[in-house]
């Protein structure tokens, strides 16, 4: 039987008739590593099923023979007996597989693929990119190759950014997310939700967010006022590695807002005053935000009011924009927060 392959859809002139172009095999597409960015979307189906839709693929992941010259610096080029090398240095070659790479050498031999099912709790979860979702919706917009796969299928991974948006974000919704995740050992990154309405109890939000071990957060509680402050009363909230809480009424802009969130790195100072630029012209009001770092400019209150220009700070560490809301800035610890004043 051939290699199945993923077909990707070029859109000609209107009337004409789609062309269709096996660009890769199904195998380079569906399972992925750290090293690609690849864009998924998910639906919920029948029977509390999740699926995965594949939308875009920006980056092309290195040559095998590339990362064992890193790797055995002292070889040649020329092939090497496997079986021979020390045991700890067989595992630090399998981390760095892709998926589609391990499961190609659990068929190689019974051996390997025993050495490989045995270890497999020892290697890095594998990334699969970034997930949009709109809870509710039976249409994914926005696909360009033909190809899905269920959730579950998908064991051990990561998921580096889970994007809900446009939607009504249910009790049982998260239940059966969560639940899915769990079952197959998924963690989620970072969670971004924007432009959705919560119809769940924040507990149940933060119980989801405690599940999937999740490390930063950003949503915009727009009409969800109470809904902000009962997330930010919670510990497991104010312990999550960067959280953002901002209001914005406005369906565009409130995407554009989480921009920072949605880079393959952790928030930095880049991002930071991305966001206070855009709290200084009033285009969202902050509610909270933190993240924990030991950069150097995140110090202390004056080296982060330094890197971040606010320099001419109102009574030392508060902060005011042209709608007279007030930012206090605090360093604690290697949490550096800007909360509401008073």
């Amino acid at each position: 039987m051939g290699e199945a392959k993923v077909a990707k859809v070029s859109v000609q002139a209107e009337g004409a008739e789609p062309v269709v172009d096996e660009v890769e095999s199904l195998a380079d597409f569906s399972l992925v590593d750290g090293r690609k960015k690849v864009k998924w979307a998910l639906k919920e189906g029948e029977g509390n099923e999740f699926f995965m839709y594949l939308k875009d693929i920006d980056a092309y992941r290195p040559p095998l023979h590339d990362i064992l010259r890193e790797l055995l610096p002292h070889k040649s080029g020329d092939p090497f007996d496997f079986l021979e090398l020390p045991p700890e240095v067989q595992l630090e070659i399998l981390d760095y597989l892709s998926l589609r790479d391990l499961n190609s050498c659990r068929l190689t031999c019974r051996w390997i693929n025993d050495l490989i099912e045995k270890n497999w709790h020892s290697l890095s979860p594998r990334k699969i990119g970034s997930i949009d979702f709109i809870p509710g919706c039976d249409e994914v917009w926005g696909l360009y190759f033909n190809y899905k796969r269920k959730l579950r299928s998908f064991t051990n991974v990561i998921i580096s950014r889970l994007v809900l948006f446009y939607g009504v974000i249910t009790s049982s919704i998260l239940s059966n997310l969560a639940h899915t995740l769990r079952q197959s050992r998924i963690t989620v990154k970072a969670i971004v939700i924007h432009n959705c309405l919560c119809s769940c109890e924040p507990e149940e939000l933060i119980a989801f967010i405690k599940s999937a071990h999740v490390e930063s957060l950003a949503i915009d509680v727009y009409d969800m006022g109470d809904f902000g402050k009962r997330l930010l009363n919670d510990p497991a909230i104010q312990r999550l590695r960067c959280v953002f809480i901002f209001s914005n009424g406005d369906d565009i802009m409130s995407g554009i807002m989480v921009d920072p969130f949605l880079y393959d790195m952790p928030i930095d100072l880049h991002g930071v005053c991305r966001l206070l630029a855009d709290w200084e012209s009033a285009s969202m009001e902050i509610l909270h935000f933190h993240m924990y770092s030991d950069a150097e400019w995140a110090a202390d209150a004056d080296s982060v009011l330094n890197a971040v220009q606010y320099i001419d700070a109102r009574n030392g560490y508060i902060l005011r924009n042209i709608d007279e809301q007030e930012l206090r800035v605090e360093v604690s610890d290697g949490c550096i927060t800007f909360a509401l004043s008073g």
